[in-house]
C-alpha cells in the first residue's frame, strides 16, 4: 500500500500525510472477498495555496478492482473536522494506519476532544440505520452485509450515549461494550461472523429488526434533549496547517 501512496505522490505532486483503511477492514468484519477502501489527507506544495482561484480538493484513484485510494486535501479536510464531519472521524479512528506524519497525527488527535459534536453525529448514525433498515424490508432474505451494516452505525449511536465521544470503529469493541439483551447480542454476533464468511443470504430477522427500530425511536428522543451541537475552533486548526504545510516544505520557505 504504501507503495501505492507514494506513486501517488509522485503523479499527483503532493505529500500524504495520513493513510489509513475504512470500510469492512477498519470494521473488523472483511470477507476474502473485500475490498481494500484506503482514505487519505494530502498536502500540496505551498504555491498551490497563493492562487486566487479555488482548486480541486480530492484525489480519487482506483488502482486495482479491489484497491480504492481516495483523499481529501488538508484544508478540505479540517474543514470537516471542524464540523465533526462523521467520515473524517472515522479516518482517524481507523485501527489500520498505512502511513502518517507522526507529529500532524498527533496533533489532530489531541483536538478530537474539543472539535467532536456528539449531536450531529448520532443524526448522522441515526439516520444511516433508518436507511438500511428500509433497505433490508425490501428484500425477503436479505444478506448478513446488510443487517451489519444497519447494526454497526445503531452500535455508534449506542456508544456515544454510553461514553459522550467517538467510538471504536471495530465491532467486536463495541458489541462487546455496549449494554445490549444477551439474545441481541448473541445474533449480532452471529450475522457478523456470516459477513465475515461471506454467506449471501439469511433467514428474516423480525425480533432484531423491531429491537433496532424501538432503539432508533428512543435514539432520536434522546438527541433531542441534548443541548446544540458544538462548533469547533478555528484558530487551532489554521495552526496545524500552517504548521504543517511549514514542516512539510520547509526548503521553500528558507
Amino acid at each position: 500500500m504504501l507503495k501505492s501512496l507514494h506513486k501517488l505522490e509522485h503523479n499527483e505532486k503532493v505529500k500524504v500525510i495520513y493513510a489509513s483503511e475504512v470500510g469492512s477492514r477498519a470494521y473488523g468484519l472483511a470477507s476474502l472477498k473485500s475490498d481494500y477502501d484506503v482514505r487519505f489527507i494530502y498536502i500540496h506544495h505551498p504555491e498551490w495555496y497563493l492562487s486566487i482561484d479555488n482548486h480541486r480538493d480530492v484525489i480519487d484513484n482506483r488502482i486495482h478492482k479491489n484497491i480504492e485510494l481516495s483523499g481529501w486535501e488538508l484544508t478540505k479536510a479540517l474543514r470537516l473536522f471542524r464540523k465533526s464531519n462523521p467520515s473524517m472521524m472515522e479516518w482517524l479512528h481507523s485501527p489500520i494506519i498505512y502511513d502518517k506524519d507522526e507529529r500532524f497525527s498527533n496533533e489532530i488527535n489531541h483536538l478530537i476532544p474539543t472539535m467532536f459534536a456528539p449531536v450531529s453525529t448520532l443524526y448522522h448514525y441515526i439516520q444511516m440505520t433508518k436507511r438500511n433498515i428500509n433497505t433490508i424490508s425490501k428484500y425477503e432474505h436479505a444478506t448478513p452485509k446488510q443487517y451489519v451494516h444497519t447494526i454497526r452505525p445503531l452500535l455508534m449511536c449506542m456508544w456515544i450515549r454510553q461514553h459522550g465521544h467517538f467510538p471504536p470503529l471495530l465491532i467486536n469493541e463495541l458489541l462487546n461494550d455496549v449494554h445490549l439483551p444477551v439474545n441481541v447480542q448473541l445474533n449480532m454476533e452471529r450475522l457478523c461472523e456470516l459477513k465475515r464468511n461471506g454467506e449471501e443470504a439469511v433467514t428474516a430477522q423480525p425480533r432484531l429488526l423491531r429491537f433496532i427500530q424501538d432503539q432508533v425511536v428512543e435514539m432520536e428522543s434522546y438527541v433531542k434533549e441534548l443541548g446544540p451541537k458544538n462548533q469547533g475552533q478555528t484558530e487551532p486548526l489554521n495552526h496545524l496547517f500552517r504548521q504543517t504545510l511549514y514542516r512539510q516544505w520547509e526548503s521553500f520557505f528558507e
